[in-house]
């Protein structure tokens, strides 16, 4: 899934405080002083590799290298889906993440099931005058 960093050997990572993972992935300290290293996208290891997080992103890059701006980035109310015959999604920090975070009693889990409109057409429950 997703794609490799496509650097051609011109990026020295010895030189920097970035490491590249077996995926070859792009892996940085936020606290790196090295500010002319950048990577949105796929590039970054760790965070969802979603078009609309690298759109994200990318537009924050581009405030912080033009406008001065010091935004960063936030990755707990990403929402994403799969999209199989068992669908399946979910928005914001999973339930092991909140508690680490907050203890499990300062959190509120919410569960909603839903049947797709494929599923629910076919196996609905007949109104009562189309079965006379």
């Amino acid at each position: 899934v997703g794609c490799e960093v496509q650097s051609n050997g011109k990026l020295t990572v010895s030189e920097t405080d970035y490491s590249v993972s077996m995926r070859n992935k792009q892996v940085a300290d936020s606290s790196s002083p090295t500010s002319w290293v950048h990577a949105v996208g796929d590039a970054i290891a760790g965070k969802p590799e979603l078009t609309p997080v690298a759109i994200r992103q990318g537009e924050t890059l581009a405030r912080r290298l033009f406008k001065g701006s010091n935004e960063l980035v936030d990755y707990d109310q990403v929402a994403t889906t799969v999209f199989t015959p068992t669908e399946y999604g979910s928005v914001g920090l999973s339930e092991e993440e909140a508690v680490k975070r907050y203890g499990a009693e300062n959190i509120e889990v919410y569960l909603s099931e839903f049947s797709s409109l494929e599923h629910a057409a076919v196996h609905r429950e007949k109104h009562i005058s189309a079965r006379e």
